[in-house]
C-alpha cells in the first residue's frame, strides 16, 4: 500500500512545507500586479466619430499657383514730368503709388541762378531793342537814318522779343516754383529727390493717366517652371499688392496668355 502525505503523522508539515511557498508567491504577484476595475477589456470605451453624408457634385478642383511680378501702365498713357532749364529740387511732394488730381503740388523747384540771369537779360534785352528802334525810326524821319538801318532795329526787336517767349515759355523765375499735376492720375516712378540738381530736360517723375477710357495696366508675373503647366488661358487671376498701403487691396482679372496680349489686355 502507497503512503499517503496524510497518512503519517509526520504528514502536515510536509503539507504546511509545500502550501507556504506558494502561498507566498500568490501575495507577491497580487501586490506587484493589482487586479484594476479597468483592466477588463468590456469596460474600455469605444472612440466615436461624427459622420456626415453630401450628395456627390462634379465640380473643378482650384490649384492655386503664386507668382510675382509687376504692374505697368500702357505707354500712352505715361508722361513724363521735366522742366527745360537746370534746377534744384527744393522740395517733393509726393512718392511713387500716390493717387493725384490736376492741379496737385508735385514738387518745388529753384531754378538755376544762370537760367534766371539768361530770363533777365531777355528781357533787358527787349527794352534796349525797343529803344533803339524808337530811336532809328525818329533819325528816319529826319532823314538822318537809312531804310537799312531802320529794318536792322526792327529785326532786332523781333529776335528779342521772341527770345523773351522762349523764356516766358519755360517757366523760368526766380525763388520757389510750384510744379502742379496736369491732370488726374497716379505717380509711378520719382527720377529725382529732394536736393537733387536736375539738368534741362531730365525726368523728375512719371505720372500716369487714369482718366482715359483707353487706359490699360499691363501685368507681368513670373512663376516657377514647375507650375507653369497648370495655368490655362481664362483662369481668375488675383492682384494683390507687396505694400503695406495695398495689402488688403485685390483685383480680379483673366489671365491672358502672351499670344493674345495684343488683342485683350489683362
Amino acid at each position: 500500500m502507497r503512503n499517503s502525505l496524510f497518512s503519517s503523522r509526520y504528514g502536515w508539515p510536509r503539507v504546511a512545507a509545500v502550501a507556504a511557498p506558494l502561498v507566498c508567491a500568490v501575495l507577491l504577484y497580487a501586490a506587484v500586479h493589482p487586479v484594476r476595475a479597468d483592466d477588463n477589456p468590456a469596460s474600455e470605451t469605444q472612440p466615436s466619430v461624427a459622420v456626415q453624408t453630401v450628395h456627390v457634385q462634379r465640380a473643378a478642383i482650384a490649384q492655386p499657383v503664386r507668382g510675382f511680378g509687376i504692374v505697368a501702365t500702357s505707354a500712352s498713357n505715361l508722361t513724363t514730368i521735366n522742366l527745360p532749364y537746370v534746377s534744384r529740387i527744393a522740395q517733393m511732394r509726393v512718392q511713387a503709388g500716390e493717387t493725384v488730381k490736376r492741379g496737385t503740388p508735385l514738387f518745388v523747384v529753384q531754378a538755376d541762378p544762370a537760367a534766371v540771369l539768361a530770363a533777365t537779360q531777355a528781357r533787358s534785352a527787349l527794352t534796349l531793342a525797343q529803344g533803339e528802334l524808337a530811336r532809328t525810326r525818329s533819325l528816319y524821319d529826319k532823314g538822318l537814318a537809312t531804310q537799312s538801318q531802320l529794318a536792322s532795329a526792327s529785326k532786332a526787336v523781333d529776335d528779342a522779343r521772341e527770345a523773351l517767349a522762349a523764356q516766358t515759355q519755360s517757366g523760368i523765375a526766380s525763388g520757389n516754383k510750384v510744379v502742379t499735376a496736369p491732370f488726374d492720375g497716379v505717380v509711378l516712378q520719382l527720377s529725382a529727390a529732394q536736393g537733387d540738381q536736375v539738368q534741362a530736360g531730365a525726368a523728375i517723375l512719371q505720372l500716369a493717366s487714369g482718366a482715359s477710357r483707353d487706359a490699360r495696366a499691363n501685368v507681368t508675373l513670373g512663376v516657377e517652371p514647375t507650375d507653369a503647366a497648370a495655368i490655362h488661358p481664362g483662369d481668375a487671376v488675383t492682384l494683390h499688392g507687396l505694400s503695406a498701403a495695398l495689402a488688403q487691396t485685390s483685383i480680379e482679372m483673366e489671365w491672358t496668355p502672351p499670344s493674345l496680349r495684343g488683342r485683350r489686355a489683362l
